[in-house]
């Protein structure tokens, strides 16, 4: 059947395809466009107000609903950029429940998206700007969640090595945060920093650049970090950081290191993260530029650390390595200070690993149990080595120990366990438990100068409680000192070795310990103790309980009862001093109990030469109750319980001479003993003692007694000797004598509670009769008895015998026969009592007492009364009638006179006042030719409106006094400055103004008089003027002192000069600045003339400086003839110079002796034969040791002759020159004196001076050579006597021409003729003349020098004359003088009436004089030639 429906054309069927694709096309394109619309609107919306609104509201809501577990909020203002390539917001405020703690301005997120196009997903910038960190947050606890996974090295590196194709890669091209400002809680103080950085992720790797610099404080940081890490696990690090003064890290460094110290640090490395290594350099610097500009940077270190650092951190143990050197630098002295020292270097080598074998947190998700162990360990372990040179050490101990290089090395260890647990078992719930620590020190060895040291220490803490019961040392220690002398203290120095030894084993709860000292020998003061040996001990000590107790803490087991732990040891020292032994031997024993600790010294044992000490000892210590226990009574009573003491000591003397070897003091005696008992009661503590001495006596080192103590007895009871004790003390019994004072009966005993009353008395019988009866209690002395009471036994003792009044001219007895004895003086009472009872008040705020009155035996009272204390001042002080020469007897030295004194104090603290008065009447000094004087000392203390004040006093003399002191005037003002404390007391002021002045005018005699130089006399007229201006810092003094119209006699040396006009000045010090008395002092000058009443005269002028002790003065004297004496007489010219210091000053003079006479007293003993002078006791003294010169000398006397030496038959004139040069200590004497001419009367004959020369040669001693011969010449013979040798050791014999012995050379002088033919008389005249000779003159010359001197010739002497056969005739008296240097006259007369005759020499020359004689009867002219040869 055919299809009826009718066709369409083929045009429309075209045409409705068409409209198909076109909606087709159409919907596609709405597909695509809606998107783009929607985004567009969204776009366009969040451009708009209400958008941004909106969104705004909806980031608050998330950030509210994201902070809220942990108690934050947070907020923002509103939202600002383009998007979508750039987002920001302003005004974000994070807060917590205190309030905001961040807050940031504004912050802008700017995007790349065209990088997407290269899979890169790039931020453009994050900049943030002003944020504020003021504090941390506070945040409340969140429900317990599970954790993150925990960090995880290696699977972070296999997901970087999975980077996903797919995933582009990620970066972040530029960071800022500016002006972050940090708060002071936050970083410690106020600061504002800038961080910039950058940081990209990829699969090739990731890296990371941050840097950080401080603006509020330009420099003070800057830091800068960079990190790569490869996916094949390869770690770049860098970090640099900088600080100034102003840095975090810097301003931990304490000021007395540096000033201003600067931070450099430096962290470097690139390696596999397996076995990561790198680089590390530190300094810190000082960078002061005041003190150290223009130094270079390697001045400024102060400490410098460099070295290396190595990680491996991907193992199941990671480890880290080091190897790093400290080292001081040149600025490093600071550091050095602080650590107690002056300065040095040091070098330290630090070298070590760490390793953590099990992690706490496990990496996975697996239960700890299954591991076995439950915790972690941490091992250290490694080397030091410290090198010290170039030391300066604080003390001198250190110096000497260690020395400028010392060196120390040890290997550490340290090893930290941690057990672990949790509730659920697994490893992420774990926490710490049972900690433990093991430290170790393995060879540890130090070396110093002197001192060597080497040990092992190993320390195990338990549950990181070093008391832990389980906690346990081992120390092995040997140290030695090589020299202990650099190790003196201020009274003890040790010298030689010295050698310890320490071990230390065992836990805490039973420690066992040794030391041993050993040592050369302790000097301690004057005494020397040879080996010294120590020598401790302790063993089971268990150290834990022990503390535990003492702390008040519960024992580990509450359930203990009784002793909870002991504790023993021994104790033992010895030590040998002056060659005896002193040995100290005993045992120690601690035993706690449960609310008491006994500690205990058993059998203690000193033997010490001669002095035995045995005993036991032992103290309960009251402990404080633990807590919880019923223990301790109200307040603690128990925990402030006194100790118990219980025991007995007993010291005894068995052998008092040993003693004295060890004492060094000489001690002789009998039995002594001293016991004390200890034990406590029902009241409290009880303390016994009792002594026992039958006799000791110390001795003086000559063997003298020096203190006699005889049957002294004594015993003493405290009673509640802690809390209230109570004295009852009785001493006595006994005589003492100590040296000339005798007592005896001496008892002396105190009763009473301590804190008073205490009631005590003391008496005593013999030399010193004494009663004291007082009470004491804190601040309060009252005295209710004091008698003292010399005897005159003990007054006679002391001082035999005094003058009653002076130049009496008697002596004490025994005197010598035809003196006259002294009588004693009035002897007693001697003494002091009371005369009322007195009360003594005293304390912290004064002192007072209404009266305290005593009466001084035999005259004489004292009074004092008054109070000192903050309100008031009002004290007095006086001594009435106290006549001083009734108490001369006790002390000689005291002048005769009567004292009246009387001293006040008034006012207040703040405003003192007060005088002084003190009258001397009829003062006399002890042997004074002077007739008593009295005077008036005045004083006022005055108190000036600004603070300060004055002393001043005034001394002045009666009318009467200043006659007898033969002065029209004479007196002394003194106005001395004070400043006042603020207890009101006076002290000098030192820049005050000071003002003084004392002046005298008068005869000098009187005042010489008190000069205790009863031979020399000065006479004349003196004015004296004194004064001091300036302050007492620097004082200014200037005077005068002139002397007129004097004379000075010094009757020893026969010496008179008259005439003396002399003036001294004291000039005004130029010496500005300079302080003290000499600073105050000015140069003296002084001007002297002087005379010698006939004709002659003395100069003398020249300067002193009284600081630098500079003099120069010159003097000068013309024919002055200074000396009265018989036997000597002397003119004297020449000058002087004196130069230099007085210390070493330079004398140069040159003095002429113009003429002399020299009368002898004595001569030289002689003998016939040659017997040279000698001691057969007297040793050759050693030449004395050369000293450094002190001053010169330069001294020339010229004897140009008649220098007459006549006596014993002696009578010649002398010439020469002597000079004496060099140091002034040791001049060197040289030149000559000759004889002109001279005759000795010897063996009744006169024998002619031929040859008379004195060498002085210059030597260490003056002892000159002497050249004498002496000759007389008959016919056909010659007698020579001959003197040589020196003047200490002279040579003295006879010789002839013809030669003959020694006899018949008298014979012939005497009789002319051989002694052979002598008749008996003559024979006895031999003899005689030969005992004579032995002494070498004839003794004359006493009658006949007075005669020759009355008469004023120059030759007076008695001779004999020859006959013409030669024999010896009849006696002559021969009277001569000089009329010149060269011609003689003289008469000469016999015993008959005819025979006078004259005599005239006349020296023609050199060697050839001269004779004329004529008489009665005959005249002779002779010429005589003489030549020496």
């Amino acid at each position: 059947m055919a299809d009826d429906t009718p066709k369409q054309p083929p045009r429309r069927r075209g045409r409705r395809a068409l409209r198909v694709l076109r909606a087709i096309g159409l919907f596609l394109l709405c597909l695509i466009l809606l998107p783009t619309l929607l985004v567009g609107a969204l776009l366009l919306f969040a451009h708009t107000d209400p958008g941004q609104r909106w969104i705004t509201s909806k980031v608050n809501e998330v950030l509210t609903s994201a902070l809220a577990p942990s108690g934050l909020t947070a907020h923002i203002d509103a939202l600002t950029g383009s998007l979508p390539s750039r987002l920001g917001f302003q005004g974000l405020i994070v807060a917590d429940a205190d309030g905001p703690w961040l807050i940031v301005d504004q912050a802008q997120l700017n995007m790349g998206w065209s990088a997407l196009r290269k899979r890169q997903f790039v931020v453009r910038s994050i900049r943030v700007d002003h944020p504020a960190l003021t504090r941390l947050p506070h945040l409340t606890e969140r429900p317990q969640t599970d954790p993150a996974p925990p960090f995880d090295p290696p699977a972070l590196l296999a997901k970087l090595a999975d980077w996903p194709d797919w995933l582009p890669s990620l970066a972040v091209e530029n960071m800022d945060i500016n002006g972050l400002a940090l708060g002071p809680d936050v970083a410690g103080e106020a600061m504002t920093l800038s961080l910039h950085g950058a940081a990209s992720a990829s699969a090739q790797n990731l890296q990371a650049a941050l840097s950080l610099r401080r603006d509020d404080k330009p420099g003070a940081e800057q830091a800068e970090v960079r990190v790569s890490l490869r996916p094949d696990a390869y770690l770049t690090l860098s970090l640099a950081l900088a600080e100034t003064s102003d840095g975090l890290l810097v301003r931990a460094v304490p000021p007395e290191i540096a000033k201003a110290p600067a931070l450099r640090l430096l962290l470097q490395g690139a390696a596999p993260l397996a076995d990561w290594r790198g680089d590390v350099h530190l300094d810190l610097l000082e960078t002061d530029t005041t003190e150290m500009s223009g130094t270079s940077v390697n001045d400024r270190v102060i400490l410098a650390l460099k070295g290396g650092l190595g990680a491996s951190p991907l193992e199941t143990a990671p480890r880290l390595n080091w190897n790093l050197t400290v080292s001081t630098g040149k600025a490093s002295i600071g550091l050095w200070r602080m650590a107690g020292q002056k300065n040095g270097r040091a070098v330290t080598h630090l070298s070590g690993q760490a390793v953590l074998e099990r992690p706490i947190i496990a990496p996975d998700d697996t239960k700890i149990s299954a591991e076995g162990d439950k915790g972690a360990t941490l091992k250290v372990q490694g080397h030091l080595n410290l090198d010290l040179s170039d030391m300066e050490w604080a003390t001198p101990r250190l110096t000497a120990l260690a020395g400028p290089d010392a060196t120390l090395g040890t290997d550490y260890a340290l090893e930290w366990r941690a057990t672990s647990s949790g509730a659920s078992g697994r490893a992420t719930d774990a926490s710490l438990a049972s900690p433990g620590l093991d430290a170790s020190l393995r060879g540890l060895a130090l070396k110093g100068q002197a001192l060597s040291a080497r040990g092992d220490a190993s320390w195990h803490l338990a549950d990181l409680n070093p008391l832990s019961p389980a906690s346990a040392l081992a120390i092995t220690l040997e140290a030695d000192v090589t020299d202990t002398s650099g190790l003196a203290l201020p009274d003890v120095s040790p010298q030689g070795p010295l050698e310890l030894r320490l071990r230390v084993l065992g836990p805490m709860s039973g420690l066992n310990a040794d030391l041993t000292l050993d040592g050369g020998t302790l000097a301690l003061r004057e005494e020397v103790l040879e080996k010294p040996h120590v020598h401790l001990s302790a063993v089971d000590l268990d150290v834990s309980a022990l503390t535990t107790q003492l702390s008040g803490k519960p024992p580990a087991d509450p359930a203990a009862t009784g002793a909870s732990a002991t504790g023993r040891g021994v104790v033992e020292a010895s030590v040998r001093a002056r060659g005896q032994d002193v040995n100290l031997n005993s045992r120690w024993e601690v035993t706690p109990g449960r609310d008491s600790l006994t500690a205990a010294v058993r059998e203690l044992s000193i033997r010490a030469a001669g002095l035995h000490v045995d005993g036991d000892v032992s103290a309960v210590l009251p402990v404080p109750p633990s807590p919880g226990s019923s223990g301790g009574g109200e307040d603690g009573a128990a925990a402030s319980a006194p100790p118990a003491l219980s025991g007995a000591l007993r010291a005894e003397v068995t052998n008092w001479n040993v003693l004295s070897g060890l004492t060094g003091v000489p001690l002789r005696g009998g039995k002594a003993s001293l016991t004390l008992t200890l034990a406590p009661e029902a009241d409290g503590q009880r303390a016994d003692a009792a002594l026992d001495l039958d006799s000791l006596r110390v001795d003086a080192p000559d063997g003298s007694e020096r203190i006699s103590i005889t049957k002294l007895r004594g015993t003493a009871r405290v009673a509640d000797a802690f809390r209230a004790p109570r004295v009852d003390a009785d001493v006595g019994g006994g005589e003492i004598r100590a040296g000339a004072v005798d007592l005896s009966a001496v008892r002396l005993n105190a009763k009473g509670p301590m804190k008073g009353p205490l009631v005590m008395n003391a008496r005593s019988k013999g030399d010193v009769e004494a009663e004291v009866d007082a009470s004491w209690k804190p601040g309060e002395v009252t005295v209710q008895t004091l008698r003292v009471r010399l005897s005159e036994r003990f007054v006679r003792t002391v001082q035999p015998a005094v003058d009653d009044k002076p130049g009496d001219g008697g002596c004490p007895p025994p005197c010598p026969a035809g003196k006259t004895p002294k009588t004693a003086a009035p002897v007693g009472p001697w003494g002091a009592r009371l005369l009322n009872p007195a009360l003594i008040r005293y304390g912290a705020d004064g002192f007072s007492t209404p009266g305290l009155d005593l009466a001084l035996d035999p005259s004489g009272t004292v009074h004092l009364n008054g109070a000192l204390n903050a309100q008031s001042l009002k004290l007095t002080f006086s001594v009435d009638k106290l006549d001083l020469g009734l108490f001369r007897p006790l002390l000689p030295a005291l002048p005769e006179g009567l004292v009246q004194a009387q001293v006040s104090l008034t006012g207040t603290p703040d405003r003192p006042g007060g005088g002084l008065v003190v009258h001397l009447d009829r003062l006399q000094a002890p042997g004074s030719l002077m007739p008593p004087v009295s005077c008036t000392l005045e004083g006022t203390l005055k108190r000036a409106a600004r603070g300060g004040g004055t002393f001043d006093a005034a001394l002045s003399f009666p009318p009467d006094a200043l006659r007898v002191l033969g002065a029209k005037r004479a007196g002394a003002t003194l106005s001395l400055p004070l400043t006042f404390t603020a207890d009101g007391l006076p002290r000098p002021a030192m820049k005050g103004a000071l003002r003084g002045e004392a002046v005298w005018e008068g005869d000098i005699a009187p005042l010489w008089n008190f000069v205790p130089l009863a031979d020399r006399r000065l006479t004349g007229q003196g004015d004296l003027s004194l004064n001091a201006t300036g302050s007492l810092e620097r004082p200014e003094l200037t005077g005068r002192v002139q002397i007129s119209r004097a004379a000075y006699e010094d009757l020893n040396l026969g010496l008179l000069l008259t005439g003396i006009d002399a003036e001294v000045n004291l000039d005004k010090s130029d010496r500005h600045g300079a302080a003290g008395l000499l600073g105050s002092l000015g140069r003296a000058s002084l001007a002297l003339k002087a005379g010698d009443g006939m004709g002659g005269t003395l100069t003398l002028n020249g300067t002193l400086d009284p600081v630098t002790l500079a003099v120069e003065a010159r003097g000068g004297m013309d024919n002055l003839k200074p000396l009265r004496r018989q036997d000597l007489r002397i003119n004297l010219s020449g000058d002087a110079t004196v130069t230099g210091t007085v210390a070493a000053p330079d004398v140069k003079a040159s003095i002429t002796v113009n003429q002399g006479e020299l009368a002898l007293k004595e001569l030289p003993g002689g003998s016939i034969a040659v017997l040279p002078i000698s001691d057969a006791k007297e040793k050759p003294v050693a030449p004395a040791p050369s000293q450094a010169p002190v001053g010169t000398l330069n001294v020339e006397v010229t004897v140009p002759n008649r220098f007459f030496v006549r006596g014993h038959g002696l009578d010649s004139d002398w010439k020469g020159q002597v000079r004496a040069q060099g140091s002034l200590n040791a001049p060197a004497v040289v030149g000559n004196l000759t004889a002109a001419r001279g005759t000795l009367d010897l063996l009744n004959r006169t024998f002619t001076l031929s040859k008379g020369i004195i060498t002085f040669d210059g030597g260490q001693t003056i002892n000159p050579r002497l050249d004498i011969v002496m000759t007389y010449t008959a016919a056909n013979f010659q007698a020579d006597v001959n003197i040589g040798g020196t003047a200490s050791h002279p040579q003295v014999n006879l010789s002839s021409k013809p030669a003959m012995p020694q006899d018949e050379i008298i014979a012939q002088v005497m009789f002319g003729r051989s002694a052979g033919k002598l008749g008996r008389l003559e024979t006895l005249q031999l003899a005689g003349a030969a005992a004579a000779l032995a002494g070498f003159g004839d003794g004359g010359g006493g009658v006949f020098d007075l005669a020759r001197k009355s008469l004023g010739v120059d030759v007076l002497r008695l001779g004999s004359s020859d006959n013409d056969d030669g024999t010896l005739g009849g006696s002559t008296l021969e009277v001569g003088k000089y009329v010149s240097d060269k011609v003689y006259v003289g008469i000469s007369q016999g015993l008959d009436a005819d025979s006078t005759g004259a005599v005239v020499d006349v020296d023609l020359t050199r060697h050839i004089t001269l004779e004329a004689r004529t008489g009665s009867t005959k005249s002779e002219v002779g010429v005589e030639w003489s030549y020496d040869y």
